[in-house]
């Protein structure tokens, strides 16, 4: 009978667990969707079925603590269902907390009152498409400082082979990167093509061009704004 109890007590205090879990969640999902949530009605129970909670609650912590940096509490600016719904169905997916980082940074800034960034979709179909390396590479791409390292004036090209040696990755992880990133318009080759350069067959965008001289796009820059932290 004992072990019996015992059993009943671990069972309600996992459930209780769950509950205040849920209860969190949902929360959050009032804060941020506003009037938008309780229109989900019963479809809302049937999505919410799939999460993955353990991932969703730390995505929460993290804008949370976004929020109450910024101290914005209590005057966010609720999303759109059509938003929100794909934003969390697809960092429910991710583990990895760069990349969730970037997510939670892109809803803190949406729901931001005193930041302009209007949210697209476009920047969720980015987002979920990037792997740990992509966030790693566009992070260090942002640094303003590369500017002056490399380029025009010092004459040293950043092509995939320094900034495998720059980041101590991979070089053709780095390269295989670099193709997903331009795919997605977040990165550009800046490289001035000469006549000696034509004669080597390179053209556009080239992960194996030792004349490349990569940075981030318009697009990539706008996308890294969107989802800061600081």
């Amino acid at each position: 009978m004992k072990e019996e109890s015992k059993a009943v007590q671990e069972g309600a205090k996992t459930a209780l667990k769950g509950i205040e879990e849920a209860e969190k969640f949902g929360k959050f999902l009032d804060k941020v969707m506003g009037d938008g949530f309780a229109h989900l009605g019963s479809a809302f129970s049937d999505w919410a079925q799939t999460f993955r909670y353990e991932n969703l609650l730390k995505l929460v912590d993290k804008i949370d603590s976004i929020h109450k940096k910024r101290k914005i509490q209590g005057k966010l600016i609720p999303l759109l269902p059509k938003y929100v719904i794909p934003i969390l169905e697809q960092a429910s997916l991710e583990d990895n907390d760069d990349v969730r980082l970037l997510w939670a940074g892109l809803i803190a800034n949406a729901t931001n009152p005193n930041k302009r960034f209007e949210i697209r979709k476009l920047y969720i179909e980015i987002l979920s498409s990037l792997d740990p390396i992509d966030v790693y590479i566009i992070n260090y791409l942002s640094d303003e400082s590369l500017n002056e390292k490399y380029g025009m004036l010092t004459g040293v090209k950043l092509n995939a082979e320094l900034i495998s040696e720059n980041i101590e990755k991979n070089v053709e992880d780095i390269k295989i990167s670099l193709s997903n990133l331009f795919r997605h318009g977040l990165v550009i080759d800046s490289w001035e093509q000469t006549l000696e350069s034509l004669d080597r067959g390179y053209s556009g965008f080239r992960v194996n061009n030792p004349e490349s001289n990569i940075r981030l796009s318009h697009l990539g820059r706008i996308l890294i704004d969107g989802c800061t932290t600081a």
